[in-house]
């Protein structure tokens, strides 16, 4: 079965995100992060937040069974990390706030691309995608009905990992649109501040780290030690 659609940019990122898949072993950790200007208070916080995850997941001890690909969105997605095992990434030079956001479109583009590698190059692995946001879409809504109907074929195909953190807005919300898991274990909402990006972008290392050792849907707690509570 194909995807139910294509979207605009699709095949520009099917290229692009899998010019260097080859046969992924374990777990596929997908980030997609939020790029839009709206980010751009937040300094470099992103960028080291990525490059944290980067990290963490090269020194766990599976290492040699993830791979990773990384996407920002802001009027257009922006490949970072096409997908291909950790131990080949290197540390992600920049990262540049700018424009809207096309969160829908930027998701379904991703969606309909790894439903590609199910139905034509075998991938059968298990995929953890983690979306960091903070605003509701603004440049692609009227592609939320196809969005949601990938995304009830990735709960269909048994995806349980589908995590949207909220960065200062309302999590359940937006996943409640998407079609995604709005339950607190999926569905996190973190303050407003550099600090919470790099808590919940540590969340998002650790459940791919999990994943690598074969335990899924165990609920874990954003690790907020060292973050100070939201000015909001």
């Amino acid at each position: 079965m194909r995807p139910t659609c294509m979207p605009r940019n699709g095949e520009t990122l099917a290229r692009a995100f899998t010019r260097t898949f080859t046969e992924l072993l374990g777990p596929l950790g997908l980030v997609v992060l939020d790029e839009s200007k709206s980010m751009k208070k937040y300094g470099n916080a992103p960028l080291e937040a990525l490059n944290r995850y980067i990290l963490s997941l090269s020194l766990d001890p599976n290492a040699s069974r993830i791979s990773v690909g990384i996407i920002t969105f802001s009027d257009a997605h922006r490949v970072l990390v096409p997908i291909r095992p950790i131990r080949d990434v290197r540390a992600v030079e920049k990262y540049q706030p700018r424009g809207g956001t096309r969160l829908y479109g930027t998701l379904l583009d991703v969606f309909a691309t790894i439903f590609d590698m199910v139905d034509h190059r075998g991938f059968e692995g298990n995929v953890i995608l983690s979306c960091f946001t903070d605003g509701d879409d603004s440049r692609s809504q009227e592609l939320i009905d196809d969005l949601r109907a990938l995304t009830a074929r990735a709960k269909w195909n048994h995806w349980h990992d589908l995590y949207l953190y909220g960065i200062g807005v309302d999590a359940a919300a937006i996943a409640r649109e998407m079609g995604f898991p709005d339950d607190p274990n999926h569905a996190i909402t973190v303050g407003d501040s550099s600090e919470h990006i790099g808590a919940s972008m540590r969340h998002a290392s650790m459940v791919t780290s999990m994943a690598s050792r074969g335990i899924r849907g165990r609920p874990i707690t954003v690790p907020y030690e060292t973050v100070p509570p939201s000015e909001k």
